[in-house]
């Protein structure tokens, strides 16, 4: 298979098209046909060793992708064929990757390849900075700047859920690619005006 490898840790221009073998799943662990990739800031940071795992180089890049499970384990719910997205620490600038169970995602038919390549980071990362970091509680309400800042489609749809308070506000209008588009919004200030000094 081809990989985007990580040769030395100077940055992105140390990424280099490798034939590597295919990895093979340990236990627990999936093997996927990767189909789409999702490029995120830890990526650059790796190619720099600046991020707070460090692995050797040489490595392959990428920690979130898209794919058809190739082979899964007994009893995992997974079988070869089905369409998931997948969380990994590295791997998934591949042909083929491994990922841990916990961290695969049955995907539906009506979302595309390329759009779920990029729901694990993001929304993983906003589901922490909400619930863990930010505290937030059933009925506060979030206020969700920039709500296509990410790649992955509809980012705050979940904040939605978790904060079903609408907004006085009225829904700004934002410049996605070159049309004007109208996004819904939420209100901004938990309950009672609480907000978090948490780190």
């Amino acid at each position: 298979m081809y990989a985007a490898t990580v040769t030395r840790t100077d940055g992105p221009a140390a990424l280099e098209i490798l034939e590597r073998p295919v990895p093979t799943p340990g236990d627990g662990e999936v093997l996927i046909d990767v189909k789409a990739a999702g490029v995120n800031f830890p990526d650059l940071l790796l190619t720099k060793n600046m991020y707070q795992y460090k692995p050797e180089p040489p490595f392959v890049l990428g920690g979130e992708l898209a794919g058809v499970v190739r082979e899964a384990p007994a009893g995992s719910g997974l079988s070869p064929g089905d369409r998931v997205a997948a969380s990994t620490t590295t791997g998934a600038f591949a042909e083929q990757a491994v990922a841990r169970v916990p961290m695969v995602l049955p995907l539906p038919d009506s979302i595309g390849f390329a759009a779920a390549a990029c729901l694990p980071m993001n929304y993983l990362t906003m589901t922490f900075a909400l619930l863990k970091r930010g505290g937030l509680q059933k009925g506060e309400t979030v206020l969700v700047h920039a709500p296509r800042a990410a790649s992955a489609p509809r980012p705050s749809s979940s904040p939605r859920r978790w904060a079903p308070t609408s907004s006085p506000w009225s829904p700004p209008t934002t410049r996605h690619g070159s049309s004007a588009r109208s996004v819904p919004t939420r209100s901004c200030w938990p309950t009672g005006s609480r907000t978090s000094s948490r780190n």
